[in-house]
């Protein structure tokens, strides 16, 4: 499966993927994710997110992530955007910590 996103749009995929990591998307966390993406890609992302299994939500990061060859300190900035995320409604709960390890898996 190879997904040919744009920057953006990973990172929107990957953050919209993380807001969903405790079933629901929190109004802070919605205000959060539109105010860093365009409404256009974040509806784009979150309507992908939702026919994907999480099979196939793992491989598709994987793949873009690989395609687009980032460097550490492009890394740094991807999870420092899932920190912000994760952490906006106050509350890293379990949940949001597995996905967290589960991603580690996918962005190392």
């Amino acid at each position: 499966m190879i997904t040919k996103w744009t920057d953006e749009e990973l990172l929107a995929y990957i953050l919209v993927y993380c807001s969903l990591a405790d079933l629901s998307i929190s109004e802070e966390e919605k205000n959060y994710l539109t105010s860093r993406f365009s409404e256009e890609i974040y509806n784009k992302m979150l309507s992908i997110l939702e026919k994907d299994s999480e099979a196939e939500r793992r491989r598709k990061i994987k793949d873009a992530y690989d395609d687009h060859l980032y460097n550490n300190d492009e890394t740094d900035i991807i999870y420092e955007e899932i920190h912000n995320l994760f952490t906006i409604d106050g509350d890293f709960d379990s949940l949001e910590k597995n996905l967290l390890k589960k991603l580690d898996e996918i962005l190392t």
